[in-house]
């Protein structure tokens, strides 16, 4: 009876943890939007963004502070782009997640791949999640 209950605590502790996430991969059938929008959501991961030089790109994506994980960048062409700012809009009372914000600006032309990981705060734990990024930036 005791493994049942422990395999029972183990399930909902994952399941709490990358409850506010959505699929690891992003889908294979149809190829994601390009965008040159302001917003982006995990509709986008995977895809294809082009800026002009100064201009703003902001990433809205689901996450729970109260779980002890948040989104970070994990690569970023530091050349093309630079990181702004990071904010948490907690969920409503009639949902789970929240929308973790985050903000940056292109530098300078130029192609790359911004890469960014849900992953625990504290500490070097395993990601829960991955969101990808191509950027084309222009003049």
């Amino acid at each position: 009876m005791r493994v049942f209950s422990w395999l029972g605590a183990l399930v909902l502790l994952v399941g709490g943890l990358s409850g506010c996430q959505q699929a690891q991969e992003p889908s294979r059938q149809a190829a994601p939007p390009r965008l040159t929008g302001q917003e982006l959501t995990m509709a986008q991961n995977g895809g294809s963004v082009t800026l002009k030089v100064g201009q703003q790109v902001a990433l809205a994506l689901p996450g729970s502070p109260q779980s002890g994980y948040q989104w970070q960048v994990e690569k970023a062409p530091t050349n093309l782009l630079r990181k702004q700012a990071s904010s948490f809009e907690p969920a409503p009372k009639s949902e789970v997640c929240g929308m973790q914000h985050l903000q940056f600006a292109a530098q300078q032309a130029g192609h790359g791949l911004l890469t960014l990981v849900y992953r625990p705060t504290e500490g070097a734990g395993d990601a829960a999640n991955y969101y990808t990024l191509h950027l084309n930036v222009v003049r």
